[in-house]
């Protein structure tokens, strides 16, 4: 995974979160460093990264299997006890650990513990399909998938809580960014495979139609199969997406 593999220091053997002495210690020599070079900011960084972020790494972590044991629990016993040591499953776990580590919010937290239960119940391995999901996953921030699952339900009033002041000639720079980083957000979501854009064309020249102000061809957006896929794995389920 691209964007994982630049974090790959933050993980122990195997790829799970590394909270072991060695870190720790590492961790410590920096901190001591910092608080003699700069004694008041230092002294305060030193606290995060030796005390505030490997305690809360660790909080993440136990909740991230408190949900997934509550959802693994709905199995039945045989087959979970078959099921959750396969190599591919044993993968999924830790996969879904290294990402709970770094989530803020529980909800998110919860979506992967989701997603990696929904893997190991999945008879179907040939694919790594549950791999690819949560390899997706880790790409997507709330936003994105705040996003996704509005256009997943087509409803009008679900754009409204997401969807930026329109920017305009003269509008604040504030605005613009917000619309930018909106159209980012499509941006990704078409780049992954979960969106795609259905092109508007002119009942009368029988061309595309594009947009005078970005000169990109006019259309909308719809969620494909793998999109639907990724919000039912994260609990996100509706009328549409089932």
């Amino acid at each position: 995974m691209t964007q994982q593999s630049s974090n790959s220091d933050e993980r122990g053997a195997g790829g799970t979160p590394d909270v072991g002495n060695k870190t720790t210690d590492r961790l410590a020599a920096i901190g001591r460093s910092l608080a003699g070079t700069v004694p008041f900011a230092g002294g305060l960084l030193a606290e995060v990264i030796t005390e505030i972020i490997p305690n809360q790494r660790m909080d993440r972590v136990e909740q991230y299997l408190e949900y997934l044991a509550r959802r693994l629990s709905e199995l039945e016993k045989s087959r979970l006890a078959e099921s959750i040591t396969k190599a591919e499953n044993i993968a999924l776990v830790e996969e879904g650990a290294f990402q709970a580590a770094r989530a803020i919010q529980q909800e998110r937290r919860e979506k992967i513990a989701n997603c990696v239960a929904l893997g190991i119940a999945d008879e179907d391995r040939s694919n790594l399909k549950s791999a690819r999901i949560l390899e997706i996953l880790a790409q997507l921030d709330d936003g994105d998938i705040q996003l996704l699952h509005a256009h997943a339900g087509n409803d009008r009033s679900a754009f409204k809580e997401i969807r930026p002041e329109p920017a305009l000639i003269g509008s604040k720079s504030s605005i613009i960014e917000d619309n930018n980083l909106y159209e980012r957000s499509h941006k990704k979501l078409e780049q992954l495979g979960l969106l795609k854009v259905r092109i508007s064309v002119d009942t009368e020249t029988h061309l595309p139609e594009f947009d005078r102000f970005s000169g990109e061809p006019r259309g909308h957006h719809y969620i494909t199969a793998i999109g639907r896929l990724l919000l039912h794995r994260v609990g996100l389920n509706t009328p549409e997406t089932t």
